[in-house]
């Protein structure tokens, strides 16, 4: 008979982490899906059940209540938890999920779990380094920007830590400020920000952020199979550099893109975030009661059936674990 695994954490990424995992390795058993923290206890006592407890729901759940050596605490958020004697996985690099270590570890994990061999509860902390993985780009997160915009990327990027992917940032403004800007948001954020020219230049690495020079339009394409960002001529509306024109280029180019839609004036973005989104992409849309000027998020809003809607301190959360997750899910059985 095919043995449970209770799945129970209240973040979506980690849960469709921990169950694709579940579902590539069947000798570990089948995933369920637990809702309610309050129903773990009666499910749990299932005999043979085991427990993947996220760490999200420590506090929320009772340990004392659950089966002894069945429970497998999953760590994938900042800092390090504190949970007795529980097992513990550490699935967590830099703030957040790390899939590579999550899928090198979950399955060794629960073997070891006493309850898995029949034999007394044991504390143990398994923490496995991450596996290599393919040094090829997962794609690329592009903010668009214009009026209001600088206060809710600082707070998003400087929330997000160093992202996994090469982000950009399109957000209008002169070509003497820009420079400025990318320097201050350096300081602000921590992270490694540079200046885009008008190139064309290599889409920089996982971890660079990179603000396009004010006053020109930019475009994203291949040469060789290497993604290129370079500067283009086309005179697409009034907005320089033209959200919509990069995105739309993104999309038609087949590069992987994620899309942030940040308060600012217009529909700047709209119909590039709809391009994105047909691709398969993700469109964000910063909450209009967070904006100085809602236009630009609503517009996208208005045409992207999947637009997710949050404010910026609900984003970086969600773009922490975008990436890892969709590729995740793409590469499930």
């Amino acid at each position: 008979m095919t043995r449970t695994v209770l799945v129970a954490t209240a973040d979506a990424f980690l849960r469709l982490a921990l169950e694709t995992t579940l579902r590539a390795n069947g000798s570990a058993g089948t995933p369920a899906h637990v809702g309610d923290p309050a129903d773990l206890p009666r499910r749990a006592a299932a005999p043979g059940t085991l427990v993947i407890l996220g760490g999200d729901l420590i506090g929320r759940v009772d340990p004392e209540t659950l089966p002894r050596g069945r429970v497998l605490v999953v760590d994938a958020g900042p800092g390090r938890l504190s949970v007795g004697n529980l097992p513990v996985l550490a699935a967590r690099h830099e703030g957040g999920l790390d899939v590579s270590r999550l899928r090198a570890g979950l399955v060794a994990a629960l073997e070891a779990l006493p309850g898995a061999r029949g034999k007394r509860a044991e504390t143990t902390v398994i923490d496995r380094p991450a596996e290599a993985t393919p040094s090829a780009r997962a794609g690329v997160l592009v903010f668009g920007a214009s009026t209001g915009g600088p206060a809710p990327l600082i707070e998003i990027l400087s929330m997000l830590g160093r992202p996994s992917i090469p982000v950009l940032v399109a957000i209008h403004m002169p070509a003497d400020q820009t420079a400025g800007f990318a320097a201050h948001l350096s300081r602000t954020t921590r992270l490694d920000v540079v200046e885009a020219g008008e190139g064309p230049v290599p889409v920089p690495e996982a971890g660079t952020v990179t603000v396009l020079r004010g006053g020109t339009h930019f475009e994203l394409g291949h040469r060789l199979g290497t993604p290129m960002l370079r500067a283009s001529a086309a005179a697409p509306g009034p907005y320089r550099p033209s959200i919509d024109l990069l995105l739309s280029s993104a999309a038609r180019s087949g590069i992987a893109c994620d899309a942030v839609i940040l308060s600012g004036m217009g529909a700047d973005g709209a119909r590039g975030a709809a391009e994105i989104e047909r691709a398969g992409g993700r469109v964000f849309v910063q909450r209009s009661d967070t904006c100085v000027v809602a236009g630009m998020p609503e517009a996208a809003r208005g045409a992207c059936r999947s637009a997710r809607v949050v404010d910026p301190a609900s984003l970086a959360s969600l773009l922490r674990h975008s990436a890892a997750a969709a590729a995740l899910a793409r590469s499930a059985p």
